[in-house]
Order: structure tokens, then C-alpha cells, then sequence
């Protein structure tokens, strides 16, 4: 079906694109002024390195420190990139997106800078108005830094010795997710559109399936098929062409 039969077949049946019209219209504004919008807020973290040990003045003051452990095996890889990599990749388990998912986050991201080198955490979570996505980012934090923790307790690294975060950009300021209207938006005119074709081309079907001739149906001689092609006139049988020309004469 090309683009010109499209257009015939909209003009005739003006009922099915202008239902499929509405239809698109009533969708699209569902997308843009009823469902309730989507909010996002961000924040992100920086690792920070572990003290080396306690120093000859804190000992001083402290001589008991001398028998605190302070090492930590994750300060062995030299990078604290690594380390931040190991954070998001725990945070990415369906055991953490359920136990989020039971404080009310369902929608977040945590991720690693796009700054290789940097080891710094991005966190992201959405929500239906701004303070929602704000408590949501926060959580998702708490969740930072607590596996953060716990990956150290598992090492049996004293809490004095941990690699912490410092926080460069608070979740206090969401924004409204316009790229994620636009694009439902876009989805909802693409659907109306297939859907238009998929109509016309039913109704179409139906009237070619209507106009065939049924099974005991005579087609004229000069009536051409589907093809557009005129069958060829059949021959005689032989028996009556000599039936025929035997008669000719005889009174």
C-alpha cells in the first residue's frame, strides 16, 4: 500500500482516521497534562582515603592506639577508583533494589564519574513531585555509604581506618524530567500512527474479501481476474465442431 492509496483510503473513510485521530489526541494528553510527572533529583560523593596509622603525637596522647589495626586491604589497589567501581556494582543487586524498593525508591541509578580518574559516586533517583525525589536521592545515599561500610566490616577494618565520602552536591534541587514527557510523548504519535495504517489496511482487506467472486460464481467472458488480466475464450469441444459442420447444408 503506497502513500497515495494511504490518502484515498483516509478521505473514504474519514470516521476511522478521524477515530484514530481522537484517540491519538486523547493519549497524547495523558502523556502531557494528567499522568502526574516524574522528578529526579542528583547527588554525588567522593571516596576519601583512610588515615596510614595513628601518628607519633596521637600516640602520645593515646598509647593504647599502638595495638589498633589500621590496615585496610581495598588502600593495597592504589586507587580508590576501584573501590568506588566495587560500591556501584553492589549497589546494582537485586538484593539492594529490593530493600530500596520496601523504603519507597524504586527508580535510581548509582554510578561512577565519567571522570576515570576521580573516584567519585553519582547517585540519582526520581520521584513524583520534588521533595519526593529529594528524599529518594537521600536515600539511596545512606545506601552508599553504608555498603561502603560494610564491604570494609568484612575485612575486619576498624571503623577508624575506613575509606569514607565527602559529599561535593547535596539532592536539594530536583528538576522535572522533560526529555522522559517528549519522548512518551513521541511514542504516544508513533503508536497513533500505526495504528491509523493498521485500521485502514483491515478495512481495506475487508472490501477486496467482499468484492471476490464466490467459489460458484461465473466470471464473463471479458471480465478480468485479480491480475487484471482477461482470460483467454476456451475452444470448443471437438465433438461439437463436427457436430456443427455436418449440420451445415441439411435441410
Amino acid at each position: 500500500m503506497d502513500s497515495i492509496s494511504l490518502f484515498r483510503d483516509a478521505v473514504r473513510h474519514k470516521l476511522a482516521t478521524l477515530g484514530v485521530a481522537a484517540f491519538t489526541v486523547l493519549l497524547l494528553l495523558y502523556v502531557l497534562v494528567i499522568r502526574s510527572p516524574v522528578y529526579q533529583a542528583d547527588a554525588s560523593y567522593a571516596l576519601v582515603s583512610p588515615p596510614s596509622g595513628p601518628t607519633a603525637s596521637q600516640l602520645a596522647k593515646d598509647p593504647a592506639l599502638k595495638n589498633v589495626d589500621s590496615y585496610n586491604p581495598y588502600t593495597n589497589y592504589g586507587d580508590l577508583t576501584v573501590v568506588a567501581s566495587l560500591v556501584t556494582q553492589a549497589m546494582s543487586s537485586q538484593s539492594t533494589a529490593q530493600q530500596l524498593k520496601a523504603h519507597g525508591v524504586s527508580d535510581f541509578t548509582v554510578d561512577q564519574s565519567s571522570n576515570a580518574t576521580a573516584p567519585i559516586i553519582e547517585v540519582s533517583a526520581t520521584g513524583g513531585n520534588a521533595a519526593a525525589a529529594e528524599a529518594a536521592a537521600e536515600t539511596v545515599a545512606t545506601y552508599v555509604r553504608s555498603t561502603l561500610s560494610s564491604l570494609q566490616a568484612e575485612q575486619n577494618v576498624n571503623a577508624q581506618y575506613r575509606i569514607t565520602t565527602q559529599q561535593l552536591n547535596a539532592p536539594d534541587y530536583a528538576q522535572r524530567k522533560v526529555s522522559s514527557t517528549v519522548r512518551d510523548a513521541i511514542a504516544a504519535c508513533v503508536f497513533g500512527l500505526v495504528l491509523w495504517f493498521v485500521v485502514l489496511s483491515l478495512i481495506r482487506g475487508l472490501e477486496l474479501r467482499g468484492k471476490a467472486p464466490g467459489p460458484g460464481t461465473a466470471r464473463e467472458p471479458n471480465e478480468s481476474d485479480d491480475t487484471g488480466q482477461v482470460p483467454p475464450v476456451q475452444a470448443p469441444a471437438d465433438g461439437f465442431k463436427r457436430k456443427s459442420l455436418t449440420g451445415v447444408g441439411q435441410p
